[in-house]
């Protein structure tokens, strides 16, 4: 966080700002970890989880009278931090590299698939998957990854936790669908003309 304390000290007359400052700071010492775990869910490496959370956290700060003026100030520092996480992704792709899914998640109802099948591939396909899903089922889906609570969620997307639980069921049915399907597609014999 030293590139955001260097931001913060240029960018700030002290006296001036010293109660807005106070509250940011505590704002990001509240949230930090949630911000990590988001972040680290998607890219799946700690550098770029920490890059991304400090990309946020730059954005949150030059914008922090309207974040605190927001109904859910959390909600919208999530959303930000999410969309740094876009966009380091992006960088990432640009330079060649991809994230993994943690080994410990299993997606599938039933046997794994075939070990010839290519890890990354297989990743790949996960992430596809949860993207092809309803943006809010997606985004529970994501956080739920992250480790945050239901009630975390609920409280950064602004829902009710019981909203959060039915997004989450369904969003994991619907994953576990696709990726069936698929695996079913690609197990199958090939269908010879005769």
């Amino acid at each position: 966080m030293s590139r955001l304390n260097s931001v913060i000290h240029s960018e700030t007359e002290w006296e001036t700002h010293s109660v807005s400052l106070m509250a940011f700071e505590a704002f990001l010492q509240s949230h930090s970890r949630q911000m990590y775990r988001i972040a680290y869910s998607r890219l799946h490496d700690m550098h770029d989880a920490e890059e991304a959370v400090q990309d946020a956290a730059l954005i949150i700060y030059r914008k922090w009278d309207r974040i605190l003026a927001h109904p859910n100030s959390t909600a919208l520092a999530f959303r930000i931090v999410s969309d740094a996480v876009i966009d380091r992704y992006r960088k990432r792709t640009r330079q060649g590299r991809t994230g993994l899914l943690p080994p410990d998640h299993n997606y599938f109802d039933g046997p794994a698939p075939d070990s010839s099948t290519d890890t990354h591939e297989l990743l790949e396909l996960v992430w596809s998957a949860t993207d092809r899903l309803p943006s809010r089922q997606a985004e529970v889906i994501r956080l739920s990854l992250a480790g945050l609570a239901n009630h975390e969620i609920a409280k950064a997307l602004d829902i009710a936790p019981p909203t959060v639980s039915i997004h989450l069921r369904r969003g994991t049915e619907a994953l576990r669908g696709l990726l069936k399907s698929h695996v079913r597609t690609a197990s199958d014999p090939p269908h010879h003309a005769e």
